[in-house]
């Protein structure tokens, strides 16, 4: 009818004003009986019926309220606060206030599960009506957790296996992770092993460079030991044709020249020999003493170029000449100075 719309309006108009938008009121009592019964079993302490009304956020209208509350009372087990007063001092003008006792609805069945779940200590008026839970009163009237709400902890237990093991796998590979990535190097060590490989990349890459200058000079240097080789032939042609002159004159002169003493050069000839010239260098080389003389002290091979570090095509400061040996090969004098 209008005024049964006049009244909703009006009481989801008061839920929204305590409860925000998005308040719904419940006009149905069985919801309204379990609404209040959880609020005040939650609560765990006794309520007039205004502060249960602001405890519901007007959700649950003041009529559909006051008569659930009067479907809810226990009035066949008594009250445990019979023969006391609301006043501090237990009377009021010489007399006591008598509890009285609470009629049961008519509306009230055997079958509500709510019936009797409430007690009640009665003040001067109805506003003053305390409500409590009976806490001794079971759910289910005994028999455990209702049907929907054991399925509800079923699935959220499974829910929650599910959810353990998602986890723990997750873990698992976090830790993996974690020990692949703690069995690497830091940030630092790479950081020392990059400059070390690069200085030894810029070293190799020098290398390479020396390397391909060689390659490119390998046809200079095969030209260069064809000359150094063919003058090497004209020179011991050459050292042999002298070499068989003063002997021939040292048996026509039975022994006057003398050819050590020619090749020294203290024989009657004059004669410009590999020997005195060798003889000569050495002697300057003792006078000047230079400060650094590669390959001094050394004993040096009979390979052109010399041995050691300056093998090869590059010179040797110490190099003073070649003179040929009794073997008739060329060998070479260093200066030991």
């Amino acid at each position: 009818s209008k005024d049964s719309f006049a009244f909703h309006r009006k009481w989801q108009a008061e839920a929204e004003k305590q409860g925000g938008p998005d308040a719904r009121i419940v006009v149905s009592k069985p919801a309204a009986k379990k609404i209040i019964f959880d609020m005040l079993h939650d609560a765990f302490r006794p309520m007039n019926i205004t502060e249960i009304y602001q405890k519901l956020k007007a959700a649950v209208p003041s009529p559909i309220l006051k008569s659930c509350l009067d479907d809810m009372v226990d009035s066949f087990k008594g009250n445990p606060f019979d023969g006391e007063s609301d006043d501090d001092n237990g009377c009021c003008g010489g007399k006591s206030f008598k509890v009285a006792s609470k009629k049961v609805s008519s509306n009230c069945t055997s079958m509500d599960e709510y019936s009797g779940s409430l007690r009640i200590k009665e003040g001067r008026n109805a506003n003053n009506i305390l409500y409590y839970t009976d806490h001794a009163k079971l759910q289910n009237n005994g028999n455990g957790l209702l049907p929907e709400d054991k399925n509800e902890l079923f699935a959220n237990l499974e829910r929650s296996k599910l959810e353990k093991e998602s986890l723990l796998q997750n873990m698992k590979q976090i830790t993996a992770k974690t020990n692949q990535l703690l069995s690497e190097p830091k940030n630092e060590e790479l950081a020392v092993e990059i400059e070390t490989y690069e200085m030894e990349v810029k070293n190799l890459t020098q290398k390479v460079e020396s390397a391909r200058e060689f390659a490119s000079n390998e046809k200079y240097a095969k030209q260069l030991n064809k000359r150094i080789d063919a003058m090497a032939a004209v020179w011991r042609k050459r050292k042999r044709m002298c070499m068989e002159f003063i002997m021939n004159m040292e048996d026509a002169t039975e022994g006057t020249i003398s050819v050590k003493k020619a090749l020294s050069g203290d024989g009657p000839m004059e004669i410009d020999s590999d020997e005195s010239a060798i003889k000569g260098a050495l002697a300057y080389a003792k006078r000047k003493k230079p400060r650094i003389l590669i390959g001094a002290g050394k004993k040096q091979g009979t390979k052109r170029g010399g041995g050691g570090e300056n093998c090869g095509l590059l010179p040797t400061p110490g190099f003073v000449g070649v003179k040929m040996n009794s073997q008739g090969l060329v060998e070479r004098v260093y200066s030991n100075y």
